[in-house]
This record gives C-alpha cells, structure tokens and sequence, in this order.
C-alpha cells in the first residue's frame, strides 16, 4: 500500500520522471510501473502541478507532469458513483481541485509554448467534465486573461478558449456570449493588435458559431434573432478583412483570411438564408480574396526567378499553416457548402466562368516544383504520383473544379473551364510570341486541368444538359471548345508537343500524360501516332518523369492497335520498360508490366519467343526486390502466363517462368491471395498451351513450394486461394498422382497432409471453403489410392460439419460424403455405425444418427443440379438398403401449433413461446424430400421438352453460358449480385444451376454421377420401399404434408 506524498515523495516523483524520458528502454518500464502505483496516491494532482511549475526543472519533466495530469484528471476528476476510491483507481479529491486549477491558469503564461499548449489541453479535458457547474471560475478567469498586457498571454487564453469551444452545445454558448463575444470583438476589430491573436479571436468566435448550428431547427432560428447584430458586426468585418491585400503595413493578414474564410465556411450550411442575405457583399469578399491571391501565385510563385528570396510566410508567429495551398483549400470548403445548397448554387453557377479562370492560374507549376525537374527528377516524379502532394495549389484547383462538376451537375462548370482553358491557351500564345519564358507554364496547366477532368468532360459532353438558358441562372460562357471534341482537343492543342525536336520537356511529359487520360476515347490512327512516339521517349536519355507517362500512353494506346506494330516495336519497348521498372515505385511497376503483358499478349509470340529467357529473368528478379509488396509478383506471374499460353514460348516457359512461380511462392512467409491466384492461372495457361497436360516439370518447380506454403500459412484468403490452386493441380496432373501414389513425400501424400490441415478445426471456414472440391477431384481421380485413408477423411469431414456453421462448406462436405455413400455403402455404413458422433454435447451415440440428420436438414441449402443428383441419389440407396436403421432415428418433422385451445395468445407470449416440433423416423423426411425432388425433376423434363430451354431448380430461365466456371460447383457469379446480407450469403454459394452440368470443363461434365436419372431413381426407390414396408409408408403420411402424399401417390402409379 502506497503512502501519501509528502517532500520525500515529491523528489522521488521528479526522479521517477526523469526515468520516464530515459533512453533506457528497461528504466523506462519501470518508471512507467512507478508512475501507476503513484498515480493511486492521494495528492497525486497536486504533486504534478508542483513539478510542472518548478522552473529550474528542464521543459521534458515539466511537459511529462502535464501530460500525465490530462490523462488522469480525465478518469479521476470526477468520482464515479458508487466508487469510494481505493487501490485501483486514483481520483482528485476536491480539496485539491481549486489548487490545481490556480497552477493550470498561471501555466498558460509559461514563457515555453510546448508547456502552455499542454496546460490549456488539460484546462479543456477539466472543462468538458466539470463546467459549467462545477468548474465555474472557468469563464471569467479566461476572459479576464484576455486583457493581459503580454500578447502572449492573451493568445494562450484564445488558444485555450477555442479548445473549451470545441465541446459547446449551443446552450453553452448562450450562457457565456454576453462575457466572452465583446472581448473577443475588441481583439478582432483592433488593427493594433497581433495579426496571431486577431485570428485567434476571429477562430473562437467560429468556433461557438459551430457549436450554435448544432441547435437545430426553430431553436436555431431563435438563436439567429438573438445573435444577428453580433453576427452582422462579425461577417462585416471579416468581409472586410478578406478584400485586404495579404500584405499590409508589413504585415501579413493571410492568417487572419483565412480563418474569415472558415467562418463563412460555418455560416454557408446551417444558416443558408442569413448567408443568402449577405451574399452579395460576401460573394465580392470572396472574388477580391481569389483574385489577390491568385496574382500573388504568379508573381511570387510561378514567375519567382530562383535567386530571388524564398516565399517565407508559410507560417504564422504561432506557427500555423497560412500558406496560398491552406487559403485555397479553405476557399473550396466555402465554395462546396455554398454549393451543397439549393438557395447558394445559383450564385456558384454566377461565379464559375471567373472561378474557372482563376484556379488556371494555380494550376501552375510553382518554381519549388519546378526545381525538383533539374535537381531530383525522382522527388520530382513522386510529386506527381504520390497522395500526398494533393494538397498543392495546383492540385486543390483541380480539386476544386471536380467537386464542382460532382455537386453543382449540369454542363456549365466544364463549359466554363473550357472557355477558360481556350482564353488562356490564347494568352499563352501571345506570351509566346513576345518572349515571355513562362508562356509553356500557361499551355501545362490548360493540359493538366483537362486531363484530370477527362471522365467528367465526356460524361458531361455525352449526357450532360442541353444548354439553355434559365431564368435567373448563370450566363454561358462562350467557347469553341464546346461541345467538347476529345480527338479534336488532343489533335491541335496536345499532338503537337509529342514531338522531341524543338518541344519544351514539360510540354511534352503533359502531352504524353493527356494522352494517356484520354486514351479510351482514341481511334486507331491517332493511337498508332502516340504509341510511336511515346515508345521512343521510353529511351533512358529522357527525363524519370517524362519516360514514366510515356509508359502510361503505351499502356492506353496499345489496346487500339493491332498485333504487328507490337510485334516490329517488341524488342525496344521491353528493353525500355525493363530499364524503367529499376527506377520506377510499385505502382508505375505495375503499369510497365502490365505493358509488356499486354505486348506478348498482342504479339502472339512472334517476337516474345526471341525474349522469353530476359523477360523470366526479370520477372524473378522483380519477385525477390518486391517481398513486402504482393502486387508485383501477381502482376509478374500473370505476365508469365501470358507468355506460358504462346506455343513458340513453351519450351522457354518450362526452362524459366516455371521456376520463377516457384520463386514466387518459396520467398513468401506472409503471401497474399492475389500470387496464389495468379499462380493458378499460370499453370492452367501452361497446361492450355500445352494440349491440356500438365508437364511433369510443373510438379518439381511448382507444387513443393505450393504445397510449403499451406503447410504454413494462417491467412484465409491465401488457404483458400491455394486450395484451389491444388484443385488445378489435380484437375490437369491426376495421372502423375495415380502414378505416384505411393512412399512418402509423393504429391499425393503432401496433398493428404495439406487436407489434414484446412479440415482441422483449428481453421476457420473460410479458409476451407475450397476443401469439399479439392476432396471430390482426388476420390474422382484417385479413389482407390485414397482408400486406406478414407476412414481419416470421413472423421475428419464430420467433425469440420460439426464444428462449422458455413452453408458453403458444410453442403461441400456432406455432398462429399454422400458420394463416399453412393460409391463404398456397405464400408461407409460400418464406419458410421462404429465411429462415434462428432457432435459435442450431443445425445446422438454414433456417427450414423448425426450423418442422416445433417444430410436432412442440409438438404435445402444445396443448390447445384450436381449436388442434388448426389444426395438424392445417397438417399435412394439409405432408403432401398437401409431402410430398417433409417427408422430407428428420430428426425425434426413439421411444426407443432402452439394454440391451445382457451389460451390468450398475445404479441409477448408469441415471442416467448418455444418452436415445437413433431419427432418423425428419418424415413418419413427421406420420403418427404425425395417427393419433393421428384416434383420438381418433372417440372424440369416437362419444361424441356416444352421449349428446350435450360431452367433452375426454381423455375428461373438461366443462360447456360453464364453458367460456367472453373471449379466442380463453381458456378459464374451474376453481375447483378444482390447487396443485402441474405442475398448475398445465397450468391456466396457458388454453385450454378443449370439443365444437366454446373461447369463447362471434365470436373463434373465427364462424373458418372450425370448419368444418374434421378427422377427414375425416386420412382424405383419408393415402389421398392412401399412393396417391402408398406405398413411404414402408411403410418408416415400422417407426418408429411399434402402435397408429398400426393406426389408419393403418382410416383406409385408410375407405370
């Protein structure tokens, strides 16, 4: 038990501090330990205070002692109820709380910024807990501070009253404004006063005009009443702050515009028609604010020669962000909420021709950017690619226009930025001619604007409105450009700066770029153009920057073309490509491979064939570089199989795409689904080009590693994905399993062992999901080598069904078994009979009870043809054979009516009440179920021979070529799969329904089982039932419904 803190104490406090911020890892445990056990000790609040506001300690313990008091004031401020303290939890008692609340406010006068801002977040976390009521020195303590003669200490009150605010429901600013609005409107309105704490107050003032919205409805309107002469004298004077230059006096008033702008921000949404009123005047603040700006952008920043000073006012004295990319950024906030409202959009749509002209102007490349071209071009082409240098000027313009087009619709913010783009365009060209060496700067950012807008200009130039004129709505700006003509922009305003002689770099890295964002509307000549001449800048000679959108047009236009121009440029594109590969990041990667896929693809192996060593070589190189980054060596394999699926690359193939897949897999301990995939489809390209065998160099390259990593891997998807690439195996190499099916280490054996595995409990179920197809191919294929192991994979198979509650697995497990069924019935009896039940807690006492009982219940939940001709048929054979042990067990029949007669059903008692239902013999529901099938067998053969149509179990017309796949029950996934849970654990079935096959290849196509006529089947099985216990078939149809007697009646009669 900890004693209470006395002076003894209070230094062994400061030292246990000091220990906290060692760089001893192990002295830092054990301060922490120390510091928990004093955190319980009374006084603990106090002692802390007493640190912090030692001065001769240094700034690291008096911040730590800060720090630690905001955590704990947050759980011992205020004693729960019901809690009287004790060990476990420390709390401030309160004759402590005016102490510690006097050493928090002289904190906010700390010469130390970093101890001041940690003073006012532990003054705010005592706010949120305890004020009004409980804390009420708070307010006037803080508005008295704003008086103070120091600035400094003035701003650190402001700085604490925003954080104070950002917990304010309305209510709490009605109880402090007539104490804190005036103070705070003599700071802002004095000129005299620090820029800092002007736009401190002016952000107080924002802050609590959030926390009045938060009022809602008719309280909200009241509250307008109250405060619009406060509001009008604050709008007025932020309004006029905004038309001032950024620089005045010497001074630099962006800081303070900024925060106007954010409070305008706040106003636009929740109080529309008060903005609506102010409009005008605020429209024009806003048009004066932009227009400043966007002159100081090109003189300060686009047209800054480079010996002249740096920009130096990014930063306030409070050191706060008051950059032109934060003013702009704040400006598209205010534009989006003004157009987020249908009383603000129409004066949006009045701004937008000269909106679109000012955001051309900072969609300049700044001279900082511009640097990074000649000094890192690798810096440089990270700016272009990267999220985040999103926040630059150039970038939040475009920003700007496309949020824009998304909220405001219609056509006129593209044709406004096309009627600025022509104006500009023409601007350039003046420049051009005069000498202006920044006219290049103009044509890049046209180029660059509607290359970022291309999706929203064709979707608008093809659906967009007409273009008429409504009453009271924006004026049209006139431009050629519209209605917009993608091939004719890209043919006069960009073609002409593909070319290297005499073109500006930039102009042409931008020229590349458009092309490639336009490149789905390209027609075939015009591609063959820009393919031509973006493979020659692929050259090493070019700039990072330049090469890499080369890159990206090669990838847009190659789609267009036909194979032999591929085929005459192979060699130097794959060259080129493999040289930008070494220096570019994952995702311009990604792109370059996924060209030289596309290459070999389009090629047909004419020239690949020349290049399949190189291509392998890289392709193994790039999966050993690009471990932590599983896209690569997806994209790698898939561009192995592309070449694996050419006949004049086969033997290349073997020699080294094989052993690069192996690569793939071999050198990843955590490996994402997407290789596994990848993999899969590669050694099906291989046995596709390879007449539909699978090479024996597959076996030794790939399925090692294959079967490595199952062995120890725990991710679902990678079990899963490599499960079915097993499936593949054993689709295409079931002969080398049947000849090697025996000694250990044989394929055959490392698939048992993989199988032990995914059907341990110890998985979960969608790790297994592809177990039961796997299980199906190898008892298919390899039935009787599995036959010693067969008893192992029954157990294991009923104790997963057991275990599982997944629809999927379970029905791929017990179709498994009926299989097993239908094939071994005597074997598969005797197991069951000696084998106990797998279900825990379970009153069954042998496996065969449980089987019969999950066969029935599962029964609905099959919905493949396949699978409902294997588990109709098992249940012909229990019925036919095994009649007499079907009897003995006790099944679920139809519900039991909870009415009794007398009894009040209320809507209580309905919900309370216990389904009841009758205990019928499994022969009843076995019966009932094959009716059933039955029926809908003849509904099926009536409705072919009707109109020769394929139909679903349900009656529901069904292409048979959108029932294909890949896999033995895996059925083409609908396009239109339905969004809600229930709908779609139905599509994660996977099972198509069709006529007479689920797949297009030999895993069910070619089974025995699809010669089973079913409906035959059901009729020979119950004339043989009722003939031989035709006492039981009576007594039973009292547990079956209607319509199954009926149907079990015309079976009878079949002749």
């Amino acid at each position: 038990m900890a004693t209470s803190l006395g002076d003894a104490a209070l230094d062994e406090l400061v030292a246990v501090l000091q220990a906290a911020t060692s760089a001893d890892r192990d002295l830092r445990t054990k301060a922490e330990a120390r510091l928990g056990e004093l955190s319980r000790t009374p006084g603990y609040a106090t002692k802390l205070c007493s640190v912090f506001s030692f001065p001769p300690l240094t700034g690291g313990e008096r911040q730590l002692a800060l720090i630690l008091l905001k955590k704990f004031v947050k759980s011992g401020w205020e004693k729960a109820a019901g809690d009287e303290g004790g060990e476990e939890v420390g709390t401030v008692a309160e004759s402590e709380k005016e102490g510690v609340m006097s050493s928090l406010y002289q904190a906010l006068a700390f010469e130390e910024s970093k101890l001041r801002k940690a003073a006012q977040a532990v003054i705010a976390e005592i706010a949120d807990i305890a004020w009004p009521e409980r804390l009420p020195s708070l307010m006037p303590t803080l508005v008295n501070m704003l008086s103070n003669e120091a600035s400094m200490v003035v701003h650190s009150s402001l700085s604490c009253l925003v954080l104070v605010a950002e917990n304010f429901g309305a209510e709490d600013v009605e109880r402090v404004a007539s104490q804190l609005f005036p103070p705070l409107l003599s700071l802002f309105a004095n000129e005299q006063v620090e820029i800092v704490v002007r736009k401190q107050a002016l952000s107080v003032f924002t802050t609590c005009l959030v926390a009045l919205a938060s009022a809602g409805g008719e309280k909200m309107k009241g509250l307008m009443q109250a405060f619009q002469p406060v509001l009008d004298e604050w709008v007025g004077r932020a309004v006029a702050a905004m038309q001032h230059t950024a620089h005045e006096g010497g001074r630099s008033l962006r800081g303070i515009q900024i925060e106007a702008v954010k409070m305008l921000s706040s106003l636009a949404s929740p109080f529309s028609k008060y903005f609506l009123e102010k409009s005008d005047a605020i429209m024009q603040a806003m048009w004066s604010l932009l227009s400043n700006a966007s002159a100081e952008y090109e003189r300060m920043h686009v047209r800054r020669s480079t010996e002249d000073e740096p920009v130096s006012d990014e930063e306030d004295e409070a050191g706060e962000d008051i950059s032109l990319n934060t003013l702009l950024s704040e400006f598209s906030s205010l534009v989006m909420q003004m157009a987020e409202k249908t009383r603000l959009k129409k004066k949006v749509k009045i701004m937008m021709p000269s909106l679109a002209k000012l955001l051309l102007v900072f969609a300049q490349y700044a001279v900082s950017e511009m640097s990074l071209w000649e000094d890192d071009p690798a810096e440089f082409a990270a700016m272009e690619e990267e999220e985040s240098f999103r926040s630059n000027a150039r970038n939040v313009a475009v920003d700007i226009l496309v949020l824009l087009q998304e909220t405001v619709g219609g056509t006129i913010v593209m044709e406004s930025v096309l009627a600025a783009a022509e104006e500009r365009l023409a601007t350039a060209e003046k420049c051009k001619a005069e000498g202006d060496p920044y006219w290049w700067k103009m044509r890049e950012a046209v180029m660059y604007c509607i290359g970022s807008l291309s999706a929203e200009l064709m979707d608008v130039a093809q659906n967009g409105a007409e273009k008429k004129k409504k009453k009271g709505g924006a004026d049209r700006p006139a431009t050629s450009f519209w209605p917009f003509h993608p091939l004719t922009y890209l043919t006069h305003i960009v073609m002409p700066y593909l070319s290297n002689e005499g073109t500006n770099p930039v102009l042409q890295h931008r020229s590349l770029w458009s092309m490639h964002m336009f490149s789905f509307v390209l027609d075939k000549p015009t591609a063959e153009h820009v393919f031509t001449a973006a493979v020659s800048c692929l050259n090493q000679n070019y700039h990072l920057s330049l090469r890499m959108n080369a890159c990206k047009a090669v990838q847009g236009t190659m789609k267009h073309l036909d194979g032999q121009q591929i085929t005459s440029s192979f060699a130097y594109l794959f060259g080129y490509l493999a040289m930008l590969c070494g220096e570019a990041g994952s995702d311009l990667m990604h792109i370059c491979i996924d060209c030289i896929e596309m290459a070999i693809k389009k090629d047909e192996g004419r020239a690949a064939s020349q290049h399949v060593q190189p291509i392998s070589s890289m392709m193994v190189l790039l999966i050993q570089k690009q471990a932590a980054d599983p896209v690569i060596p997806a994209s790698c394999i898939a561009c192995l199989k592309a070449l694996a699926e050419q006949p004049s690359c086969r033997e290349g193939v073997y020699a080294h795409a094989l052993p690069a897949a192996a690569e793939a897999l071999a050198r990843y301990t955590s490996l994402d689904s997407t290789v596994l995939e990848k993999v899969t489809m590669l050694v099906e390209g291989i046995v596709h080009s390879d007449d539909g065998a699978l090479p024996v160099q597959v076996w030794s390259a790939v399925f090692p590693s294959l079967i490595t990593v199952l062995l120890s891997v725990d991710d679902d998807a990678v079990i899963q994905q490599g499960t079915a690439t097993l499936k593949a195996f054993v689709r295409y190499g079931h002969t080398q399993l049947e000849q090697e099916m025996d000694g250990v280490g044989t394929p055959l054996t490392s698939l048992l062992s993989v199988l032990s595995r995914i059907l341990s409990p110890t998985l979960s179920d969608s790790a297994e999901l592809e177990a039961g197809g796997l299980l199906h191919l190898l008892i298919r294929y390899c039935g009787e080598a599995l036959s010693p192991v067969m008893p192992d994979i029954v157990k294991a198979a009923l104790s997963r069904i057991a275990t599982s509650s997944h629809i999927v697995l379970n029905t791929d497990l017990i179709t498994l078994l009926c299989r097993l069924t239908l094939l071994h019935p005597s074997a598969m009896m005797t197991l069951l009979s000696s084998t106990p039940s797998p279900a825990p807690d379970s009153h069954e006492e042998v496996a065969t009870v449980f089987f019969v009982r999950r066969v029935l219940s599962s029964y609905a939940d099959i919905h493949s043809r396949f699978g409902t001709k294997v588990v109709a048929s098992a249940l012909c054979l229990l019925l036919r054979d095994y009649a007499n042990e079907l009897s003995t067990v006790a099944v679920k029949g139809k519900q039991v009516s909870a009415d009794n007669a007398g009894e009040l059903r209320t809507r209580s008692t309905a919900k309370d009440r216990k389904v009841e239902y009758e205990v019928i013999p499994a022969t009843a529901k076995v019966l009932e179920l094959l009716a059933m099938t039955y029926k809908e067998e003849v509904e099926r053969r009536e409705k072919k021979d009707g109109d020769d149509e394929w139909d679903t179990d349900e009656g529901e017309d069904v292409d048979s070529d959108e029932e294909e796949g890949e896999e033995e029950g895996v059925g083409k996934k609908s396009p239109f799969a339905p969004a809600s849970d229930f709908f779609g654990l139905l599509e994660e079935l996977k099972y198509a329904e069709d006529g007479d096959i689920d797949i297009e290849d030999d895993d069910v196509k070619d089974d025995p089982i699809n010669d089973v006529n079913v409906e035959a089947d059901i009729v020979q099985t119950v004339k043989k039932y009722a003939a031989e216990h035709g006492d039981a078939l009576a007594s039973s149809q009292a547990s079956l419904t209607s319509a199954a007697v009926n149907t079990i009646q015309q079976i009878l009669e079949v002749q």
